[in-house]
């Protein structure tokens, strides 16, 4: 027996208890905390190896109230291996970091996502919110390197864009809305072909706070408003 087998089966019999469960039942937040404070080692595919479950049929997520950091951070994962259900209320940082998720479906529960969450997802192409979305801020780093995604529509209860959320992303186009702070370095080094406000352009500078480096490396030069465009 090898050392992280013997972790795993010390881990197995300390917390028998927990694995006898149904997965509805299961507290797998705890589980994940409980493996990574045992073992440092990877508690996703842990999990499989402890119960015997198989990780594409059985998804801890389907449990879970809050994703913890660095769930999954780093896996090679099945489109379908990652289910963020309705109910969800928080997605840590590092959750899914550099994971190949395709597509990104964020439950209207979720009420706040961590640090680069979604950071070098380099084949996610698609982000949506589900509506009535309570997200209140895009954090820092969130989606820094997601080089294939090119579009996002933000809810209108974003707030604030943190420091180089979409920076080395293939951003070509966003909508901004009255409201928003927008860090320093926000969108750095993508390449930003058009940003539309939905709104006059005598009301931007009022309505939206557009820090002095949060476009820094972007190739674009005009913010298309309702009536006009603004010189950048």
């Amino acid at each position: 027996m090898n050392i992280i087998e013997e972790k795993l089966t010390n881990f197995m019999k300390k917390y028998q208890n927990q694995f006898k469960k149904t997965p509805d039942k299961i507290n797998w937040t705890l589980v994940y905390d409980l493996i990574a404070f045992e073992t440092e080692d990877d508690p996703f595919q842990i999990v499989s190896d402890l119960t015997g479950m198989v990780i594409d049929k059985v998804h801890p997520e389907d449990y879970m109230k809050d994703i913890p950091d660095f769930y999954a951070s780093g896996l090679i994962l099945k489109d379908d291996q990652i289910h963020l259900r309705e109910g969800i209320k928080t997605i840590g940082a590092q959750a899914l970091q550099s994971t190949d998720i395709k597509e990104l479906i964020i439950p209207s529960t979720v009420i706040s996502i961590g640090e680069a969450c979604f950071d070098d997802c380099s084949d996610l192409e698609v982000v949506i919110f589900k509506e009535p979305c309570q997200l209140r801020k895009i954090p820092k780093e969130a989606f820094m390197n997601c080089v294939k995604l090119k579009s996002i529509t933000l809810p209108l209860t974003i707030s604030r864009i943190g420091k180089r959320a979409f920076a080395f992303s293939a951003l070509e186009t966003i909508t901004l809305h009255k409201g928003l702070h927008i860090s320093n370095y926000a969108f750095e080094e993508t390449p930003l072909k058009e940003i539309i406000f939905k709104g006059r352009k005598e009301d931007f500078n009022l309505q939206v706070h557009l820090s002095a480096k949060a476009l820094e490396g972007c190739p674009i030069h005009t913010i298309t408003c309702d009536n006009g465009e603004i010189d950048l």
